[in-house]
Parts: C-alpha cells; structure tokens; sequence
C-alpha cells in the first residue's frame, strides 16, 4: 500500500469516494460552461443535451481517477525506482493526455459541437470510469 495511505487511518474504502466525489462536483461544475451545440429553433434537443451533460461529468471524473492513480504511481516509483512504477506512470499519462483531448470540456472551451457518437462514446467513458475506480481501489490496498 502506498506510504501516504498507510499513514492515515483512512484506507481505499474512503480514498476513492473521495476521489469520486471530487470528479463528479468537479464535472458539476463544469456544466456551467456554454454548450456549443446550436440547434436550428434556439435550444438543443434535451436527450442530446443530457448525453452531452453525462459526457462532461464522466471526462471529469476519469480525470480525477486518473490524477489519483498517477500520484500514487509516481509517488511509489520515486519511492522503490521499480520500473514496473514507471511503466505504469507513462501509461496513466498517455490515459491523462487522451482523456483530457478527447474531453467534452475543449469541445465547450473552443465552442466545437460533439458528432452523432455521443452515446456510443458516453459507454465508453463509463467503461473507463468503472474500470479506473476499481484500479484506484486495488492500488490503494
């Protein structure tokens, strides 16, 4: 277990709703950010909205997941120098990089709208997010 969670009290059953919690309100937050999806009479259909929405939320928690996991990664391979650690740091940061360009947050920063693979894309987002989550949860043990 890393050193900075054997010296807490607290173990991976409250480290990663912690960090769950911090990418949801993180996500939340992020609604606030003008969608760039345009529709012909002024207002986007809200199915289309909610994928978009979920979308957002679930970029925003794999982020957090994953900046958890490279923490503790870093952290361990700065503290052993076992190489499988820094396998396993370049990994998460190429995770990192193409969750963040893949993120429906640019498509609002730049005003881009999102294609017509939203829900296919939005499964996969969740995949990733059960995946990390149970990733985070092993590593800390």
């Amino acid at each position: 277990m890393p050193a900075e969670v054997t010296k807490t009290r607290w173990g991976a059953s409250v480290w990663v709703p912690i960090v769950l919690m911090i990418g949801v309100v993180a996500g939340l937050g992020l609604l606030s950010l003008p969608s760039p999806v345009q529709h012909p009479f002024g207002r986007p259909p809200p199915e289309f909205e909610t994928f978009e929405n979920f979308g957002l939320i679930l970029s925003t928690l794999n982020v957090a997941l994953l900046v958890a996991l490279l923490v503790i990664y870093a952290r361990m391979y700065s503290d052993t120098g076992a190489s499988f650690a820094l396998g396993f740091v370049l990994v998460l940061g190429a995770l990192l990089a193409e969750t963040v360009v893949g993120s429906p947050v640019l498509f609002r920063l730049f005003a881009i709208p999102p294609g017509g693979q939203t829900p296919f894309l939005l499964l996969a987002e969740t995949l990733k997010a059960a995946a990390l989550a149970i990733f985070l949860y092993l590593s800390l043990q």
